[in-house]
């Protein structure tokens, strides 16, 4: 019996909305919101959250079930026809735009010769990853770590000597070598990556992390080490992880992480096993409070975000952000469902209060 878990559920539902889930996926999604109130519940919520967009692009939300319609479905759609119209208000109001120094940002890559190249000076909505330009270094220096530097308000995707692709969340670092040793292939990462590593039997893949170690061959997992947290959940094939004198090997649709009140490695099953929102622009957000939520919102906008009221932080919130869309529709969202308020400062600062 796979574990009903909130957080992976509002990333199915949110693909389920805009018609992306699979058909194990939709099967699961709609055995839920008819067996369980906490999924109906949560599907509400991604309602409300979408109600702006949907109505912009026309957009009506995926119907897969041949079966009347629900009542708490029809309830829901009641809900939705009131946010929209009261969002329609809302967006006639001007937005002040983020003016942000990014110019001065860009991805680098900083060799182990003390050389820096500069990969990418502009914020991409998609993730093409790209080859190495070619690097001639002295053979001293082949094997050494490099260290590619994704700063806030950027993504950045590319393959190795080897062709594993490793794609780079903001305010990300990662150290790999031009040339890989003949015994394993060694990388190590600060932030978020997601894996997927070139088959090589004679060779592991491993990710070393401040926390623990990813050993794998041929797979695709993801690994964050965010605000001093660890986690690591796998898609395809196989990873063991090592942290100190213990040892965890996952299955696909499992996961690993760092238990913030005890400190110890524990294992969970999860339900989404494709590739994680983020590498396709998309950031989904389930009873997180609003200080979780706004430390990602940082780190993808590249902008600072103070509580004027520190009771605000702890308030939980619901929805998913889009890589591609201003951050204003993020904060009109947050104002609407938290019933706060955003504004800028003089120093391009967000403050709710």
């Amino acid at each position: 019996m796979v574990h009903f878990d909130p957080d992976e559920f509002i990333e199915l539902l949110v693909k389920y909305h805009d018609g992306e889930a699979n058909k194990k996926e939709t099967r699961y999604v709609e055995h839920q919101l008819k067996e369980n109130a906490r999924a109906r519940s949560l599907w509400e919520d991604v309602l409300i959250t979408f109600a702006d967009e949907d109505k912009q692009h026309g957009h009506t939300p995926v119907k897969r079930m041949k079966r009347p319609l629900p009542y708490w479905l029809a309830a829901a759609a009641a809900v939705l026809l009131v946010i929209v119209l009261d969002s329609i208000y809302l967006r006639l109001h001007k937005r002040q735009q983020a003016v942000h120094d990014t110019h001065k940002k860009a991805v680098i890559l900083q060799l182990a010769d003390g050389r820096s190249i500069q990969l990418s000076d502009e914020p991409a909505d998609s993730l093409r990853p790209v080859s190495l330009p070619d690097i001639r270094v002295e053979e001293q220096y082949a094997r050494q770590a490099n260290t590619l530097i994704v700063p806030r308000g950027f993504t950045y995707a590319v393959k190795l000597a080897d062709s594993t692709t490793v794609y780079i969340n903001a305010a990300t670092r990662l150290k790999f070598p031009l040339v890989f040793k003949d015994s394993r292939r060694e990388v190590e990462v600060e932030g978020e990556a997601y894996f997927e590593v070139a088959p090589d039997p004679a060779r592991s893949f491993v990710v070393h992390t401040g926390h623990a170690d990813v050993v794998a061959l041929g797979t695709s997992f993801n690994v964050t080490t965010y605000d001093n947290q660890f986690s690591t959940a796998l898609l395809t094939g196989a990873v063991v992880v090592l942290e100190k004198n213990r040892m965890i090997q996952l299955s696909p649709g499992q996961a690993a992480f760092k238990d913030q009140e005890s400190g110890q490695l524990v294992m969970d099953n999860i339900i989404n096993d494709t590739v994680p929102g983020w590498v396709n622009g998309r950031y989904v957000f389930s009873k997180k409070t609003l200080k979780e939520v706004c430390s990602t919102i940082e780190r993808l906008y590249d902008v600072e975000i103070i509580f004027d009221r520190p009771e605000i932080a702890q308030q939980k919130y619901n929805g998913a952000v889009y890589r591609h869309e201003p951050v204003e529709i993020f904060l009109d969202n947050v104002a609407k469902t938290l019933r706060v308020k955003w504004t800028w400062d003089e120093e391009k600062r967000v403050h709710l209060k």
